[in-house]
């Protein structure tokens, strides 16, 4: 993928990302949007539960946030570190953001991802089962 669609799509998805997180935290108590796999196919996917898992992180909640999707330390590192990243890409003209991507990507092709794939199904199964 090109540098720049890189950002773009970068940008938005972070900016979706985060109004996402900030709705569901300042939301009233149990007004959750469902996920949409779930919603359709009334199947949870390895995501599930991950907004709940990133507000008990953020209210100090670690083991009932593991408990709930371990995916959610992923995503709070994703939405603590990128923007961090972002800004020194813009201020130095640096690329490192995009450099990571393209690490991760040839990382993806290899073993990495067979095993990030098992964990993924194991975290969709086990969510099938606590119903999550």
């Amino acid at each position: 993928m090109p540098q720049k669609k890189f950002y773009k799509i970068w940008l938005v998805s972070y900016l979706l990302i985060l109004l996402w997180v900030t709705y569901q935290f300042f939301s009233p108590e149990g007004i959750f949007i469902q996920c949409p796999s779930k919603l359709l196919y009334g199947i949870p996917c390895p995501g599930c539960g991950t907004t709940r898992a990133c507000l008990m992180l953020i209210h100090g909640e670690f083991l009932n946030a593991m408990m709930m999707n371990p995916n959610c330390l992923l995503a709070m590192i994703y939405i603590g570190l990128t923007p961090i990243l972002f800004l020194i890409d813009v201020t130095t003209k640096r690329a490192s953001l995009y450099m990571i991507y393209l690490w991760i990507e040839t990382k993806l092709h290899n073993k990495v991802l067979g095993t990030i794939l098992c964990i993924e199904i194991a975290i969709a199964i086990r969510n099938m089962i606590m119903g999550i």
